[in-house]
């Protein structure tokens, strides 16, 4: 069995503040995905190191180092972001969805293909889906195109799955 979490961090510096690398440390998903961390990369790392370090005095790795750690930010500062941490073996890694690089508000996407204890291998995807505004055209075209190709991907991982291949999880906040 593993275990697989999904949280909205509102912030990832402000749940630093509320203590989140204790319960990190008391949990220690094997799998832990996280939305709206609205930090830029220079901050999360160490905060991410922080986590490992937390996983390491838990027992769950044996050294900080060994804890996988992988996000994408919002070019624009302060928006919504997405990370996932690991203690499973990852064999890939997969940061957007192809073709969005120009929609800098639409959402974030990144993958990770792991490897259970047991030898299975399973696909994770950690999404971020912006609410929006009708008021603004060019905003939810963005977001529909997000949620398009959003789509699309999702059907892949599920034919592959249905060949036999790895299964998949994905979890998120989906406005």
């Amino acid at each position: 069995m593993i275990t697989i979490t999904t949280s909205n961090v509102n912030g990832i510096r402000a749940a630093k503040r509320k203590g989140i690398e204790t319960w990190a440390g008391e949990h220690a998903p094997d799998i832990w995905c996280m939305q709206e961390i609205r930090a830029p990369q220079d901050e999360l790392n160490p905060i991410f190191g922080e986590f490992g370090f937390e996983y390491a005095t838990a027992g769950k790795i044996a050294d900080q180092s060994e804890l996988t750690a992988m996000n994408e930010v919002c070019r624009v500062k302060g928006r919504a972001g997405v990370g996932l941490l690991t203690d499973l073996p990852v064999t890939a890694r997969r940061y957007g969805l192809s073709g969005l690089d120009e929609d800098v508000d639409s959402g974030r996407w990144i993958e990770a293909d792991v490897t259970t204890p047991q030898g299975y291998g399973i696909t994770v995807a950690c999404v971020y889906v912006h609410a929006g505004n009708s008021d603004d055209p060019v905003k939810m075209a963005q977001k529909y195109r997000f949620l398009d190709t959003m789509l699309t991907r999702m059907g892949e991982l599920r034919d592959e799955a249905s060949r036999g291949g790895r299964q998949a999880v994905l979890c998120g906040d989906f406005n």
